[in-house]
């Protein structure tokens, strides 16, 4: 009892570290000095000025630039900013409170990921391999400071904590309506941030269907349906108000990406009309002529730009951290990546094996423990590693 007291207690410590991190970040930092935050701010603002949720191409919301806005993507964490900036302008009309109140949900996202990440960590990692993982994954400099500014982006990193932990959950203690319902939330929030990190809804699927069929000598269709209905009418009734608003106002385009291109055709000024934007086709370039390509306006070519933008590339992607530290960032990374090639048989084969299963109950004022010996026909930690590295390839396939 008291070595867990401790622990719980080194964890508050933590998460407690994480949030004032993160409320200092977001108190300090200038406005729109962070990727779009004014397009995405516009939003919340109109929200708050109307009381009702905007259409795409509002002209109050379009860009003079691009001709579009923010509003044809999901904009629920704008929306539950909106309700904060509502509640702190009963008592101030100072922009920059106003401003941090906007903010205050990704502080609140960031500190939830950092919660599921730690769990996620202590459940798949053990002693210090854990507590590197959870340090690597939780202070990665461009991770915080998403949730420093308004976006949509600390949800889609929050939820997918969520759902990744709950796959971590369903290894140890398999579908249960718990882990369904935990699931189905973080597919649903999902649903809601960006369709960029929709890899995760797709890769739960493959991870349920995976984990219930390959684990016994007959496949469980009975599971299978019944668990996988349970989680699909959850996340329709959570997310499907979106989609459903979606194909009313913007004439069926469920996703409103169509209604985007539109706009954008229709409003943006000629050289960055969506057909006249420059492309790598256009410059006659291969794909590793692409990913050398240097803009005249960028400080190195696109590959470099995005590593380090990986690790941390701050305000508008023009504030470069020191590069001693990217580089010892990659080197971590390549020694991670040089162990899993090592291991690859253990970490990627499908083969089963035995593993335990404890259910612990309380009867009687006493805290019985089963241990259960299972027998899986499909490894579900190679399903699971198979799904994470399936999740992280399915962005870049999107964006070609």
């Amino acid at each position: 009892m008291k070595i867990q007291w401790k622990e719980k207690r080194w964890e508050m410590l933590f998460l407690t570290a994480v949030f004032l991190l993160l409320v200092i970040w977001a108190a300090i930092l200038p406005f729109d000095q962070a990727a779009d935050e004014r397009m995405r701010y516009n939003v919340v603002d109109y929200i708050v000025r109307h009381n009702a949720l905007p259409h795409g191409d509002d002209p109050e919301l379009r860009n003079e630039v691009w001709g579009i806005s923010y509003a044809f993507n999901p904009i629920l964490s704008y929306m539950v900013s909106a309700l904060f900036v509502k509640v702190v302008k009963l008592f101030t009309d100072s922009f920059d409170v106003i401003l941090f109140a906007a903010r205050f949900v990704n502080v609140l996202l960031g500190t939830g990921t950092a919660y599921f990440v730690m769990k996620l960590g202590k459940k798949v990692f053990e002693g210090g391999a854990s507590r590197m993982f959870i340090a690597l994954a939780v202070f990665l400099p461009q991770g915080l400071f998403v949730f420093s500014y308004v976006n949509n982006d600390g949800l889609a990193l929050f939820s997918g904590a969520v759902i990744i932990y709950m796959w971590a959950l369903a290894m140890e203690d398999g579908w249960n309506f718990k882990i369904c319902t935990g699931l189905s939330v973080g597919i649903a929030l999902l649903a809601l941030s960006y369709y960029n990190a929709y890899g995760w809804a797709l890769t739960s699927v493959l991870f349920f269907a995976a984990t219930v069929l390959g684990g016994k000598k007959k496949w469980d269709f009975k599971t299978l349906f019944g668990r996988g209905f349970f989680i699909a009418l959850l996340v329709l009734l959570l997310a499907g108000w979106w989609f459903a608003r979606n194909y009313v106002i913007y004439d069926g385009d469920f996703l409103g990406q169509a209604s985007s291109r539109a706009s954008g055709i229709l409003y943006a000024q000629e050289p960055y009309k969506p057909g006249n934007l420059f492309n790598g086709e256009k410059l006659g370039q291969g794909l590793l002529g692409m990913f050398f390509y240097q803009d005249p306006g960028w400080e190195h070519n696109w590959l470099v730009m995005v590593a380090v933008g990986f690790v941390g590339l701050f305000g508008r992607m023009d504030l470069y951290m020191p590069y001693w530290w990217s580089k010892l960032y990659f080197l971590v990374f390549a020694v991670g990546f040089l162990g899993v090639i090592v291991n690859y048989f253990p970490v990627f084969s499908f083969r089963g094996g035995k593993r335990l299963r404890e259910v612990r109950n309380v009867e009687g004022g006493k805290v019985l423990t089963r241990v259960t010996l299972l027998q899986d026909h499909l490894s579900s930690k190679s399903i699971f590693h198979w799904c994470l590295l399936i999740g992280m390839v399915i962005p870049f396939i999107l964006l070609c």
